[in-house]
């Protein structure tokens, strides 16, 4: 049931995350991981009346999430420095790159990832400088709509650049640890 699903969330949760942080050493990909422990268990909750240690299970699928989260990071991690590599080539050939461009493309890339409505209104908000009661008259859509897209544009652009900061902190502890 939900509620029993709940308490067990509430119950876990906390253990989880310091278990898999011990693991990933990553705050994002312990909580990110959590969530996909808890979803995998309620996917798979009709199979689970054969678990007769319920604690064992969830702390090996934990493991388990932890370690495909951490290869999915160094996969993140290969591609992104063959990019740094072919950006490297490419620098010996053209000028210096001005930073701010690269962190002006960086958010780019994490609009670009919104869906359609959330880039809307993010970019009537951020750049039209427009307000909450102008989109919503302009898009024909409440003024809570509004300020619900807007907020999950702003977290998902937040989670984007805080990933690709991560990843470039991997990038940078793998080069000092070399």
């Amino acid at each position: 049931s939900e509620e029993a699903f709940t308490t067990l969330f509430y119950h876990y949760r906390g253990k989880l995350y310091h278990y898999i942080f011990t693991i990933t050493f990553s705050r994002e990909v312990a909580e990110d991981t959590v969530h996909d422990v808890f979803l995998k268990i309620w996917l798979q909750r009709e199979h689970l009346h054969g678990v007769e240690n319920f604690r064992a299970y969830l702390y090996t699928i934990s493991k388990n999430e932890s370690l495909n989260a951490l290869k999915r990071s160094m996969r993140e991690l290969r591609l992104f420095q063959e990019w740094d590599k072919l950006r490297d080539d490419e620098a010996v050939t053209q000028p210096e790159r001005d930073p701010l461009q690269d962190q002006l493309e960086l958010i780019d890339e994490a609009i670009a990832r919104l869906t359609d409505r959330q880039r809307q209104v993010y970019q009537l908000h951020r750049h039209e400088r427009l307000t909450y009661q102008q989109i919503a008259e302009r898009l024909g859509v409440g003024k809570e709509t509004v300020k619900t897209h807007l907020e999950a544009a702003v977290k998902a652009i937040r989670k984007h650049l805080e990933n690709r900061i991560a990843l470039l902190l991997l990038l940078l502890a793998e080069e000092f640890f070399k």
